[in-house]
């Protein structure tokens, strides 16, 4: 449907008569992780990320080969004080919140207790990684992430969110699972986001 603008008279699609037109962000493919059929990973890395996009985001479809937390490492960091985590989640009769900060990577498991081991059920979840390249700030992440196995009580969807507490650009991520691996059919993307 065509809005007319009140403020210039023009004919264009808007959200809202008056305003400028709403261009949402691009998203570029740069990198693509996948765990061959009857093979497992210990960790899927991206290196060499440009440091062209305003923001990074990974989309995961994951599964553990035995079920535990997922983690996410920043430029082969593992200190042991330097991600902080926060975590949100339900199953549809119970929540859970949990913060752990002074930690050796960020937590992105999309369960309480870990990615699935179940067969043929993987963990869907989106990490969103802002101002990836900003030299004056910490990294911050947000992500959400859910599985469903028409169980009830395992049935999860969380959302955590967690900081790298370093002013470095982000140049490689490293994704794994802690005393496990990704397990075959695992699938990890990442994007650039441009604006």
């Amino acid at each position: 449907m065509s809005i007319s603008s009140v403020k210039t008279g023009a004919i264009g699609v808007s959200l809202l008569a008056g305003n400028a037109f709403y261009v949402p962000p691009s998203f570029d493919s740069i990198a693509t992780g996948t765990v061959a059929a009857g093979a497992t990973a210990s960790t899927i890395t991206f290196s060499s990320i440009p440091s062209t996009y305003t923001h990074l985001q990974i989309r995961m479809l994951a599964r553990a080969t035995a079920a535990n937390t997922m983690y996410v490492r920043f430029n082969s960091d593992s200190g042991a004080t330097n991600y902080d985590n926060h975590r949100l989640n339900g199953n549809g009769s119970t929540v859970g919140v949990d913060a752990r900060t002074n930690y050796s990577a960020l937590y992105v498991s999309s369960r309480g207790y870990g990615i699935s081991a179940t067969s043929n059920i993987g963990s869907a979840i989106v990490m969103d990684i802002l101002d990836y390249t900003n030299t004056n700030k910490y990294k911050v992440t947000r992500t959400i992430s859910g599985q469903e196995y028409n169980s009830g009580s395992t049935d999860d969807i969380e959302y955590t969110s967690g900081s790298w507490k370093s002013t470095s650009a982000i140049s490689t991520i490293d994704i794994s699972i802690n005393s496990s691996t990704l397990a075959q059919y695992t699938h990890i993307a990442l994007y650039g986001i441009k604006g």
